[in-house]
């Protein structure tokens, strides 16, 4: 048998290619081992800094490796239930972005646990005024029965003025909503 394949474990290839490494080294952002051509976090296409451009810019370099991150929407009011890892929040953010339709101010926001008490009443306080207005801004599809509705047409057109349902999804919810009158 060749030296090369008794040799070959998972613990000394690379992870992107399978080449054998002698030594391996570690990607210093997800800890994975890569050759000397996919140890660039572009070239393995990091699960750390993938989505590192969404990153809120603050005075404080944020960190990928360890920190927590939600998002944050300004367009919708939607802002993640609960910090989760950077990889996690940029498939969320994705997510959002894909299934809503935000495509412009939506970032990932690093939450600090290290905050003092202050801080945090700080940004719980946003948190929830945050989720005040999107409850008062409400999206399309929420369509509450409590509301009349007359009401809820008149939110649909708000929307439809804003561009965030075309005229065939107008008239196709107001027809709807006319259909449980009668």
């Amino acid at each position: 048998m060749n030296q090369t394949q008794t040799n070959r474990t998972l613990a000394n290839v690379c992870l992107f290619c399978n080449q054998v490494l002698n030594p391996p080294t570690m990607c210093r952002y997800c800890g994975f081992k890569f050759c000397d051509e996919h140890l660039s976090s572009e070239s393995h296409q990091c699960i750390k800094t993938r989505y590192s451009e969404y990153i809120k810019k603050t005075d404080n370099p944020p960190n990928v490796i360890n920190g927590k991150f939600r998002v944050v929407c300004n367009v919708c009011g939607f802002v993640s239930k609960k910090p989760t890892p950077i990889e996690y929040a940029g498939e969320e953010l994705i997510q959002h972005t894909q299934m809503i339709g935000c495509s412009q101010n939506i970032y990932l926001e690093e939450i600090n646990p290290e905050l003092n008490d202050a801080e945090k009443i700080r940004i719980k306080s946003n948190t929830e005024s945050e989720s005040i207005k999107a409850k008062s801004v409400s999206s399309p599809t929420d369509m509450s029965s409590n509301d009349s509705v007359v009401e809820q047409i008149l939110r649909l057109s708000t929307f439809k003025e804003k561009g965030m349902i075309s005229d065939e999804e107008f008239n196709f919810i107001k027809k709807e909503l006319i259909k449980r009158l009668k």
